[in-house]
């Protein structure tokens, strides 16, 4: 049986959960770490610690949507989702090498072609087990509560852009740190995001919802960046972005073309 938790009433905060959970959800998670984001770019010296608080507000957020708006059969879907993790090797390897393979592809055509440096430090691949955790606030939010809602409502491809520019969007004021032009980069970034999410989403579809395999996948990207071939040290840092832009880009168009819009079997709460 299908029923809400709570009753809805039009002048509490439940009622208007239950009519715009989805709406509510984004707004609470992307409001409140904007609020942190400032607060990191005020005192940069506590950026760590903020994003890892900032990486389990929108985690947050989903659960009290759920307390307030989700059903029974809801609610066992989503937890489903956080332990699923049986879904075959093959898929734990395409979850940890496809960032490496983009980031490495896209820093060798700029390092052939524009110049650029190939940074690569392997040795700093095990970062991602440090960056799991981080990341898994943000998976439980994103895949784990908000996908398999939109794609209650559109297809897969759809559901990706409107949850990768949202995503994204988070990410704004964060993205300003340490940058003196932050325009161009916010805007590749927020490409760069929308295609990454056309990749989790497929990933998602083919791995039975599994949370855990998109934070891996979301912790082998960051590892990339942050650690393994950092943008920063490619010599040009527009360039590679701009490369690691079309490189996931292109890699989600495959994945559309080869699957379809919904981008494998489409996923039910």
């Amino acid at each position: 049986m299908t029923t809400h938790s709570q009753t809805t009433h039009p002048f509490l905060l439940t009622g208007w959960v239950q009519r715009y959970p989805l709406t509510l959800f984004f707004a609470a998670a992307i409001g409140i770490d904007w609020l942190l984001s400032l607060a990191a770019v005020y005192h940069p010296t506590y950026v760590l610690p903020i994003v890892l608080v900032m990486s389990y507000v929108p985690a947050l957020a989903a659960w009290l949507t759920l307390r307030m708006d989700g059903t029974a059969d809801e609610w066992q879907a989503f937890r489903q989702r956080l332990r699923t993790w049986r879904v075959g090797l093959r898929w734990y390897g395409v979850a940890l090498l496809l960032p490496l393979l983009i980031h490495l592809l896209a820093l060798g055509v700029g390092a052939l072609f524009f110049g650029g440096a190939l940074p690569f430090h392997g040795q700093r691949f095990p970062l991602l087990l440090a960056l799991l955790p981080v990341n898994l606030g943000e998976e439980i939010a994103w895949r784990g509560f908000a996908l398999p809602r939109l794609l209650q409502r559109f297809n897969g491809l759809t559901a990706s852009l409107i949850l990768g520019a949202l995503w994204a969007m988070l990410h704004f004021v964060l993205w300003t740190i340490g940058i003196e032009n932050p325009l161009p980069a916010i805007v590749l970034a927020t490409g760069w995001t929308i295609s990454l999410t056309v990749i989790m989403t497929w990933l998602f579809n083919r791995t039975q919802g599994s949370v855990l395999l998109a934070t891996i996948l979301h912790a082998a990207t960051d590892t990339m960046f942050i650690s393994v071939a950092p943008l920063a040290e490619s010599n040009n840092f527009i360039t590679a972005w701009s490369l690691v832009l079309v490189v996931t880009a292109l890699v989600a168009v495959v994945l559309v073309l080869t699957t379809g819009v919904n981008l494998g079997p489409k996923k039910s709460l």
